[in-house]
């Protein structure tokens, strides 16, 4: 059975189709391990914030400075849970 020109074109599309998307699982791929990456870091770096709060240490800094840390752990929580539920969709 000899393929029209209409069936090779129909067919090499559902071949671009298909590897079209291997190439966005991949890319998708790539983006949730760098998210997971850096979710990972940033929880070391929010373990260590925390543990600097709960220290002896931060109770010798003016109060704005202390704010401010506070302030930066709130927002690296924050983020870090935002890390959580992209990577999660993405999944």
């Amino acid at each position: 059975m000899e393929e029209t020109k209409q069936e090779v074109a129909n067919n090499m599309q559902v071949v671009e189709a298909i590897e079209n998307n291997k190439q966005q699982e991949e890319i998708k791929k790539d983006f949730v391990e760098r998210m997971t990456k850096e979710h990972n870091e940033l929880n070391i770096k929010r373990k260590k914030l925390d543990k600097f709060i709960k220290s002896p240490k931060f109770k010798t800094l003016d109060d704005e400075n202390k704010f401010l840390l506070c302030a930066q752990l709130n927002s690296m929580a924050n983020y870090q849970m935002i890390l959580y539920r992209r990577i999660a969709l993405n999944s």
